[in-house]
């Protein structure tokens, strides 16, 4: 059985078991931040915020070896005897360095930002971020372009994570989104002509860490720390996929796929996705009526 070691606790994984050191630290309940990475996708370690100190422990003398640089948690196996630290100075300075470089080309626009309450970077950079500014700062701008008829895309607040284009290359198999230019320049856009469509298109905005993608449905509609959140199951189809409902004050705002490996991981398709008007359709039913002559009459079970 191997044997893996994060900040000083062991963790035994199975013999069949392959995690990489974001998903062992988590067993141990240590958070390693993380942009880039997600498990349904593939691994890029782009985004550098997962950097940790690694090393290997020898089972014999127990002596452990360290090596000399900073590795991504999320493309470091677990494997018997690695160790993982996460909380040195080292690592904090570049989680850091990871935020200060990103803040300094995205916009501070969280009051009106549909991301506010339950975006990464803004999660991030309370918990690993410097109080201190060290760059100036020019005006931002406000760029943003429909991607698709569900979809828009608010360009200057993109971190390039690429996870959007990695789902519709991987996942959806439609590729609509693309890396466009480079370096500094680099945005994400779609293929001209072909703009975002494809089933499962609603993905890519839970998938967005920042904000950088909303949904049009759900555009100004409610802030998330207004809203309660329940477990239910999406009656769109057969399928019966694994869902949350938001809701504020008994009126639904959207509907989340909620993870389970054995129905629908971590996806939900847009009908499902958007199915849920008819709750609110003002012909349908909100309590007990009688037709008479003169037409319908509210009434009571008690009459």
């Amino acid at each position: 059985m191997a044997k893996v070691y994060v900040d000083g606790q062991e963790l035994e994984l199975g013999a069949d078991e392959r995690l990489n050191g974001i998903e062992a630290a988590k067993r141990l309940g240590v958070e390693i931040p993380h942009y880039c990475w997600h498990p349904g996708l593939s691994v890029v370690a782009s985004c550098r915020m997962c950097l940790v100190e690694t090393g290997r422990k020898d089972p014999q003398t127990g002596q452990i070896s360290m090596m000399p640089k900073l590795v991504p948690a999320c493309q470091t196996p677990a494997t018997d005897g690695t160790v993982f630290v996460t909380n040195s100075d080292n690592v904090k300075n570049a989680r850091a360095m990871v935020e200060e470089d990103l803040l300094i080309r995205h916009p501070i626009d969280c009051p009106i930002c549909d991301k506010a309450g339950e975006c990464h970077l803004q999660d991030y950079h309370f918990e690993h971020g410097r109080p201190e500014r060290r760059a100036d700062i020019k005006p931002f701008t406000s760029r943003r372009r429909p991607v698709g008829d569900t979809v828009t895309l608010f360009v200057d607040r993109c971190i390039m994570c690429t996870r959007c284009v990695r789902f519709t290359r991987e996942i959806t198999g439609t590729a609509e989104l693309m890396v466009a230019n480079r370096g500094a320049h680099e945005e994400i856009d779609v293929f001209p002509g072909y703009p975002l469509d494809n089933k499962m298109s609603g993905n890519v905005v839970d998938l967005c860490p920042v904000g950088a993608l909303g949904d049009k449905d759900f555009l100004y509609s409610q802030r998330v720390w207004f809203m309660k959140k329940h477990d239910g199951v999406c009656a769109g189809c057969s399928t019966g996929c694994s869902i949350h409902v938001e809701e504020n004050q008994d009126h639904i705002y959207r509907l989340k796929p909620r993870e389970n490996p054995h129905v629908n991981h971590w996806w939900m398709c847009d009908e499902g996705r958007y199915g849920f008007k008819y709750v609110h359709a003002d012909n349908r039913l909100h309590g007990l009526e009688q037709r008479g002559a003169e037409g319908y009459a509210a009434k009571e079970w008690d009459e």
